[in-house]
């Protein structure tokens, strides 16, 4: 099995934390990166981390060919707090279909402002392909985060990013989308810094 892809960076940016909520809102991925996200949604209510002890909510099945529903209890993660997660997103020809325990919170107006993020795998549903399977990634997990920068007398924030990721689909290349991804995550992700502070 593949070592998995590693990545961590962290940059400085003009602006103040909640100049960043949007950007850094994990709902918002597929409208931010619709070349990378083709879906991204809280699938549990938020402050109920029903995935605790490593289990789904009773109410929610997880089907392996159908996206799951969205959270329709109100404002996903509101106040801060657990909750599942789905994206469905596209590396290299494929579509990953994941969920993930997640935990957000945005007190970008607080007192003392910060914007955290962070997630672990919980399953992933399906690899779509031209040879289409269930399953695919079994290691993914990170973070991200977005505080004022105390090292710059003149204000603007710090954003720290982090992700570990492997996958297991499909079975005929896995080792060249492992070595893919050691090259494409940090790409993505620098990428995604350089924009996250200049535009």
């Amino acid at each position: 099995m593949a070592a998995p892809t590693v990545y961590a960076a962290s940059a400085r940016a003009f602006g103040n934390v909640s100049t960043f909520s949007n950007k850094l809102d994990p709902q918002l991925w597929s409208a931010n990166a619709p070349e990378i996200w083709d879906a991204s949604y809280v699938i549990n209510s938020a402050g109920n981390p029903s995935w605790a002890n490593g289990l789904a909510p009773s109410w929610l099945r997880l089907e392996r060919d159908v996206d799951p529903p969205r959270f329709a209890g109100g404002t996903a993660w509101n106040p801060p707090g657990d909750g599942l997660f789905f994206e469905k997103v596209r590396f290299s020809d494929f579509t990953y279909r994941n969920v993930l325990k997640t935990s957000y919170a945005d007190r970008s107006t607080a007192p003392n402002p910060s914007i955290k993020f962070e997630y672990a795998q919980y399953d992933c549903l399906a690899t779509d392909s031209s040879k289409p399977a269930y399953g695919g990634v079994d290691v993914d997990h990170g973070s991200s985060e977005c505080l004022p920068d105390q090292a710059n007398p003149n204000g603007g924030v710090t954003i720290t990013i982090a992700k570990t990721v492997r996958f297991t689909e499909p079975d005929y290349c896995i080792d060249e989308v492992n070595a893919l991804a050691s090259i494409m995550v940090p790409l993505t992700f620098d990428s995604w810094l350089y924009d996250l502070m200049y535009s």
